[in-house]
This record gives C-alpha cells, structure tokens and sequence, in this order.
C-alpha cells in the first residue's frame, strides 16, 4: 500500500453500518409562530457526497442544516441519517459535526488542544488522541503549527483549525454553514480546492450552505436551490445553471437576459419552436409541458451572446452599446436592442468595432443557449 492509500484510509471513518442514503428528510417544515422557515422538504443525500444548499438570506438553508444537526426540532417531517430516524435525537448523539462561519475556537487552546478537544470529551487514551489530531493537522496542512493559539493565525488557517475539529470525531456526516464568508475572495477560492480534496479523501458527506452559487458549483456534486422555504430545484450544477426550471433559478444562479415570446410549435420533448417578440421564428429547449401559444420567457446567459458574423444563422440582435465595462479575462456590454430592459453581453475579448461603447452592433447565440420557461412575474 502507498504512503498516500494509507494515510487516506487512516482517515476514513468506519463504513455506516446501515445502508441507505447518508441523510433522508421526510417533509420536514419548521414554523416560527405565522412564519414558516422551511416548507415540505423532501429529499435523499447519498453517501459520500458534496451537496450543497443555496438561495437567498432567509430561504431556509441554515434553518434546514440546524434540524440536521439536531439544534432545531422540525415542526413536522421526519430526519434520517443511514436509515435512522434522529429526529428528536439530540445533537452530541448524532454522527455528525458541524463547522461554522465564525470558527468557534477556544481562544485560550493552542490548535492542537483545540483540534483536541472532542477526543478528550469522548476520553480516548492520549496516544490515540496525539495519533489523530497529527492525522487531521496533516491533512489540512497545519503541521508544525500545533503550539499557536487562534489569535495568531490567518483566517484561512482558523478555519483549517475548526475543520480538523471536525473530522478527527469522524462524523457520518460535515455539516458546513457558510465557512468561507469571512474569507477574501483569493483565500476562499483557496479553501475551495481544499474542502474539495478533503472531502475526496475523507469520503464522507459534505453538506455545505451558501448563499454564494459560484462557490457551491465549484465543488458539489448535486446543489439544491431553495427559495422561501421550498426546494426549487435540484441536480448537478451544470444542469441547475443550463436548465433552470424556475425563473427564480434562472436569475438567482447567474446573470440572464430574458426575451418574451409565446410558443409556435412543440417539436419534441423539451424541444419547441418559439416566436420571440421583435426576433421572430427561433428553435430552443425548454422545460416539459410547454404547449402552442404558451407565453414563455427565452433566457439566455450573457456569455452565450456573442458578436454576430455573416455567417450565423441565429437570432439576430442589433443594438445600440450603452455602456462597456472590462472584467480582466472579459468584457461586459450593456446593449439596449430595443427589448423592455438593456441585454448584458459577455466576451473574452474585446470583440466590438467600437470599444468606446457607442455605435451599433450586431449579436447573436447558437440554439443551444436560449432555454424557454413559462413566463411568470
């Protein structure tokens, strides 16, 4: 066995003995008097997973990490770890742990002493203690820093701190309550990749909460979007941002542009030919059950509209720039085409005749961008 398989299955905590999906939630709601934080939620999370809750403050995703973590009693619904009803179970007796955005360390405690601090509750013989807490210092790239105290590390080094807390109790499941929000952005995208491999290597379930779409499409597996209390969608990341079911999805997990129309004709399962108003006659996808003379909404992503050449035979856009804005690796047009809001372009170069931005030009997208939604408010 290589010196790396055996440092990771050093770590790996004990297969469950159950089976089952790590973590079940069986219409679980939680009211708070008339308001209700989280509304019939229902879903399975596999073992081994990074699954990620996202949407707006106040949609319910801490709410529905502290009932999985026992520091809330659902008002309703069911909660199941490997096919065991905890619901009312409390927290020190579920396999779970819990990092948080502030860290949470004992300021008086070196990092070792605080990494330490479970095993000393649970009373394991010190050697297994030294053993374990030099497992996770090792894993999140602290060793030689056992002897600091909080106050004397970074950020990023603080939460690598409450990290290894965490996973030397080898829980069932981590559960992650916006950990990077204090961060800059470089060190979060640092702690992006770290989190990522850690979880690889541990194998357990990740549940991570978020607010930041970018941050959670960067390393789950599946994301689920809440809004109001309510599940709105669930899937990969790729599929949440290229197939939105909701225009609440759509515009949440990234920037759209929407163009009104209705539908001319259904070719297919999630195939339509749309008539958009001041476009004409163009073909996209879209969600099911769309049907002739729906009114729909063709959203498409501002990196998808692109500089328009003879050659295309997509919709055609043209337009006036009204504003230009350079991004780095990119450029954002603000292009008023005539449309009831200005549509935002994105390009990775500057790829217009007038980089003033003023004048006109022309756009357009393949039909694989533009994806039809029912229209709504």
């Amino acid at each position: 066995m290589s010196a790396e398989a055996a440092s990771e299955q050093a770590v790996r905590p004990p297969a469950a003995e159950s089976a089952g999906p790590a973590v079940g939630l069986r219409g679980v709601h939680r009211t708070y008097g008339s308001i209700t934080a989280v509304d019939d939620l229902t879903l399975d999370i596999p073992d081994g997973e990074f699954f990620a809750l996202i949407g707006p403050s106040g949609c319910g995703k801490t709410t529905t990490l502290r009932i999985l973590a026992g520091l809330e009693e659902p008002t309703e619904g069911e909660v199941w770890l490997h096919n065991k009803d905890v619901t009312f179970v409390p927290p020190h007796r579920r396999p779970v742990s819990t990092v948080f955005q502030n860290y949470a360390l004992f300021p008086h405690l070196n990092v070792f002493e605080n990494v330490a601090f479970g095993l000393r509750e649970r009373k394991l013989p010190r050697p297994q203690i030294a053993e374990r807490v030099r497992e996770m210092l090792e894993l999140v790239d602290l060793t030689g820093r056992e002897d600091m105290r909080p106050a004397h590390l970074s950020g990023g080094q603080q939460q690598r701190v409450a990290l290894a807390r965490s996973l030397v109790l080898e829980p069932e499941v981590l559960l992650l309550d916006e950990p990077l929000g204090a961060l800059d952005l470089k060190l979060r995208r640092q702690m992006q990749l770290l989190l990522k491999r850690i979880q690889r290597k541990v194998g357990i379930t990740f549940i991570y909460v978020t607010h930041d779409q970018e941050e959670a499409f960067s390393m789950s597996d599946r994301v689920a979007v809440m809004n109001q209390g309510r599940l709105e969608q669930l899937g990969s990341p790729e599929l949440v941002y290229r197939c939105p079911e909701t225009l609440f999805v759509a515009d949440f997990v990234g920037s759209t542009n929407r163009f009104p129309g209705r539908i001319a004709e259904v070719l297919g399962t999630r195939s339509y030919a749309v008539e958009l108003d001041g476009i004409g006659r163009t073909e996209m996808r879209g969600v099911t059950g769309l049907h002739t003379g729906s009114q729909v909404v063709a959203i498409v992503r501002p990196e998808m509209i692109r500089p328009a050449r003879a050659e295309d035979g997509g919709p055609l856009l043209t337009g006036q720039i009204r504003d230009v804005s350079f991004l780095g690796p990119h450029t954002s047009y603000l292009v008023d085409v005539g449309t009831e809001a200005p549509i935002t372009v994105t390009v990775p170069v500057l790829s217009v005749d007038d980089e003033s931005g003023q004048g006109t030009s022309s756009f357009t997208w393949p039909a694989e961008a533009a994806w039809a939604l029912p229209a709504g408010p």
